[in-house]
């Protein structure tokens, strides 16, 4: 294999990995941002603050 075909290879990956990793963050600020909006008009307030501290709660909150 070239090096130029090499170098395109590794540039291509590269990108893919920044465009999978962006489309991830937007993805996860969407749901998290969904998730808020909706225990806050639920009046959830306690739980919007325990699940920036717990990870499994935040995760039991998804579930429901």
């Amino acid at each position: 294999m070239s090096k130029f075909v090499q170098k395109m290879i590794t540039r291509g990956r590269n990108e893919g990995i920044t465009i999978g990793r962006n489309e991830g963050i937007s993805f996860a600020t969407d749901r998290m941002t969904k998730l808020m909006n909706t225990l806050y008009s639920q009046g959830r307030d306690n739980d919007v603050k325990k699940a920036f501290s717990d990870k499994l709660y935040l995760q039991k909150l998804f579930e429901e």
